[in-house]
């Protein structure tokens, strides 16, 4: 199932999306072979960043439409980067999408809670005393 950019801001990784690239810059290191991007793609919905490399990278054009499948979300200093992973696919697509809104869901800041299900660290025994020099029962 594919959604709008705009529904990502609430969402995990596993999305697929089309999208519009509105700018992309290739990024050139001395020392990787790997080619890299960094682009701005978009939707009717909203726009957000976007980090492909290797060759994801080759799609990657402005003006090109492409379909991001089981896309991962990472939070760069708090701020949404869509990309994918070895599990990840993108392909170019003919799909028309309309406009491209401004608003950037990469603009705002995010903060989510550890994936983890601690609530908070409780001490193991009452009174929170532990067994001396690792004794056993």
């Amino acid at each position: 199932m594919f959604v709008k950019i705009s529904a990502l801001e609430n969402s995990r990784d596993g999305y697929n999306v089309y999208v519009k690239v509105v700018s992309a810059e290739h990024v050139k290191n001395e020392n990787q072979t790997v080619d890299m991007v960094r682009a701005v793609v978009g939707d009717e919905t909203g726009s957000a960043n976007a980090f492909f490399k290797g060759d994801n990278a080759q799609l990657i054009k402005e003006g090109n439409i492409i379909a991001i499948r089981n896309g991962k979300i990472r939070l760069v200093k708090g701020h949404i980067s869509l990309e994918v992973d070895i599990f990840g696919r993108i392909t170019q697509e003919k799909v028309e999408i309309k406009t491209v809104d401004a608003k950037n869901i990469s603009e705002k800041e995010i903060t989510r809670r550890p994936r983890n299900n601690r609530r908070e660290d409780k001490p193991r025994r009452e009174g929170g005393d532990r067994r001396e020099g690792g004794e056993r029962r």
